[in-house]
């Protein structure tokens, strides 16, 4: 948590069941969508999407993406504004 207040990066997260049915290995379930969102940038910097009821998994797997991607200037959202 420290490295993202000394970032000014302030992320928002949230889960959302999409209402469409997708075949998992021979039965119908609906996908949830974990995301986290940079408020200061207005940008979604984390995605996990899961056949099940989010849980510690999904948030780390959506953390994992926001933190571990690079951006376009080279270093990732944990580290922008960091020089």
């Amino acid at each position: 948590m420290a490295v993202f207040a000394a970032c000014s990066v302030n992320l928002e997260g949230d889960h959302k069941r999409i209402p469409v049915r997708v075949d998992l290995e021979g039965s119908a379930v609906c996908p949830w969508v974990t995301c986290f969102i940079d408020v200061v940038a207005t940008a979604i910097v984390g995605v996990a999407v899961t056949p099940h009821q989010p849980g510690r998994d999904a948030v780390l797997a959506a953390l994992r993406t926001g933190i571990a991607v690079p951006t376009r200037m080279g270093r990732s959202v944990a580290c922008r504004g960091v020089d």
